[in-house]
């Protein structure tokens, strides 16, 4: 019989505990809630909050407390009677407002709910209220992404472009219209028709309003942002090499608050040849990426 060192009993313990301490990370890194918001709000101003989920909530169980600051105006509506999801690429979600009535940083522990008969809470975040907010050219911020940094002949090429806002209301000025669903006009990428060509084929193409693709809030360069894809493009290769993904420039169209946005869209409603847009103008672009196929 072969004799087992204490070293080898430590190495194996190690060992396990590693492969262990990895599988409950990749456990956490799962989130069954999360809430993405607008980071800094003006005072007396409504924003919204919206809830995602990672599996169909039950009815009746969203919970969101009381929080010192902040005028909840709709989630006891939506947690009780009317709790209405909608069905997004990555789960479930759905919308709460709030307004915001006191200066400074407002702490929010958690949200809940019970799913598949857990209750899960989201992780505990935090809003900064000011009496008014500059929009510049860090409001909004555009990167181009690929899945991978280098691909083979039978990879699926996906690239993303993401959008970083300080808002939640920076909409994209040239929404997609249905009768016109050309790539330019969707992305405004120059010489984007040269992508669907002979070495790099254009397979798919979603559109982050139209096919609910994810939002998460996340950082860039330091600053807190709300992250969504604009748009997904999928490709595949016929021969190996270096491709250039040139810049997207896109013009966005901002309200500093879902109150301002309402505000807007109301008077807009009224009949009158004239439409009013009090919203803030900026015109971002984004990075150029090489897609390498080896």
């Amino acid at each position: 019989m072969k004799k087992i060192t204490l070293v080898t009993i430590v190495i194996l313990c190690m060992s396990m505990c590693s492969h262990k301490s990895m599988v409950v990370q990749q456990i956490e890194e799962v989130e069954m809630i999360r809430v993405v918001v607008q980071p800094t709000v003006e005072i007396n101003k409504e924003i919204i909050f919206e809830i995602f989920f990672n599996g169909m909530p039950e009815k009746g169980s969203f919970q969101m407390g009381n929080i010192d600051g902040l005028e909840v105006s709709r989630h006891n509506v939506f947690g009780m009677s009317g709790f209405s999801v909608t069905k997004k690429e990555d789960g479930y979600s759905f919308d709460t407002s709030a307004k915001t009535t006191k200066l400074g940083k407002i702490e929010i522990p958690s949200v809940s709910a019970i799913i598949n008969g857990v209750e899960y809470k989201s992780k505990p975040f935090s809003i900064n209220v000011v009496d008014s907010i500059a929009v510049n050219s860090n409001s909004v911020r555009t990167v181009l992404v690929p899945n991978k940094n280098t691909y083979s002949l039978q990879d699926t090429i996906i690239v993303s472009l993401l959008k970083y806002s300080k808002f939640s209301n920076a909409r994209e000025k040239n929404i997609p219209d249905y009768f016109d669903f050309t790539l330019y006009h969707q992305t405004e990428i120059e010489n984007i028709d040269e992508y669907p060509n002979e070495d790099l084929e254009w397979i798919d193409f979603k559109w982050g309003l139209i096919d609910e693709l994810p939002r998460k809030m996340g950082q860039l360069d330091g600053e807190d942002y709300i992250i969504s894809e604009v748009y997904r493009f999928y490709y595949l290769a016929n021969k190996k090499g270096k491709y250039t993904c040139h810049p997207s420039v896109l013009e966005f169209s901002i309200h500093k608050s879902t109150t301002d946005f309402i505000e807007q869209a109301s008077l807009n409603a009224k009949e009158s040849d004239e439409k009013i847009d009090h919203s803030y103008k900026l015109t971002v672009t984004s990075n150029p990426i090489e897609i390498i196929v080896e």
